[in-house]
This record gives C-alpha cells, structure tokens and sequence, in this order.
C-alpha cells in the first residue's frame, strides 16, 4: 500500500511517498501554492499518477501540543481535500518536522537558496517516517 504525505504551508507544499509496499518514504515534490483548486487539482493528478491509497497530511500543532492559528489553516485545506478525493486522508503531529529538514540540510551543507527549493519534501518525507514508525510500532504491542 502506497502512502503519500504532505507537509502543507501557505507558500510550498511538500509532498513525500512510499514505496509500493508502505515501507519507506521518500521526498517526491514540492508544490507551489497558486489557487485553491490548483492545488488540489495537482495534489489529486499525483496521488492518481503515483496510485497512492492513504494520504497524511502533517498537522502543526504548538509545543503543549495545542491548535495553532496555522493548525486551524491545515485542517480547513483537509476538508476541501476530502471533497475531491475518495482514499483515507489522515493527519498525524508534524511538530518540529521543518525544522529537523533545515538541520539535516545544514547540515549537508546545501546553500539556502537550494534549501528553500528541497525543505517541504524534505520535511513531507520526516512526517511520513515518523508515521510509518509509530504504526509499526502499533502493530508490536
């Protein structure tokens, strides 16, 4: 079962998949925020192009855990999600997701203009990792 994740910010959205089986995720794209509908038009031509059945959009929530104005943000985008799309859409805690990319890729030392370009995939593909793990995890106990 393929999954694909979505880090969504006002600006880029990242996008991140899993192999066939749903065992390792992978940065896929980053998509230019333009209109609502392009978004969503784009975001449902990938997941049609890729044949992914789950989608997990990254939930921001504040350090205590807390809704944030831009968690209120994601879960509205979610909603106009699921009015065109038929695969389960879960959300799972993307905090601090952005920030872990930024270190790996300073890390790397890739430039900041390139980082700009690669850091929503990058921080898609974390979100999708942590989801995977805590599944599997789940499926120990």
């Amino acid at each position: 079962m393929r999954f694909l994740s979505m880090d969504v910010g006002s600006k880029r959205i990242g996008i991140a998949l899993t192999d066939v089986q749903g065992r390792i995720a992978t940065p896929y794209t980053v998509i230019t925020r333009k209109t609502i509908n392009k978004d969503l038009e784009r975001i449902k031509n990938i997941i049609n192009d890729t044949k992914s059945e789950k989608v997990i959009v990254g939930l921001p929530l504040n350090l205590s855990g807390n809704f944030t104005q831009q968690t209120q943000y994601v879960l509205a985008f979610i909603e106009k999600l699921r009015t065109i799309l038929t695969i389960p859409i879960e959300v799972f805690d993307e905090s601090m997701t952005t920030m872990q990319a930024e270190e790996t890729l300073i890390e790397a030392n890739v430039s900041r203009k390139k980082r700009k370009g690669v850091i929503d995939k990058l921080a898609a593909t974390i979100i999708l990792n942590e989801y995977l793990n805590h599944n599997k995890t789940l499926t120990k106990e």
